[in-house]
């Protein structure tokens, strides 16, 4: 069954998307915890190695309150 399953066979292309897509995501994800008050710099990293969590995450989180 997966004795035809080779890493050796995948076309560039076919990974080039996912990873661009995933990215995107990640920048998404810091772009909104930044206009919530949270630090872009700490979520980029977050977001490009977690991805699609780092923006469910982001889109419920709270609004940072500024302090007087």
């Amino acid at each position: 069954m997966f004795a035809s399953l080779s890493l050796t066979n995948i076309e560039p292309s076919s990974v080039y998307f996912p990873m661009l897509l995933h990215c995107l995501i990640g920048t998404a994800a810091a772009i909104i915890a930044q206009q919530k008050g949270q630090n872009f710099i700490l979520w980029i990293i977050l977001g490009l190695i977690g991805g699609t969590p780092a923006i469910i995450v982001s889109l419920f989180m709270k609004r940072k309150e500024e302090k007087i």
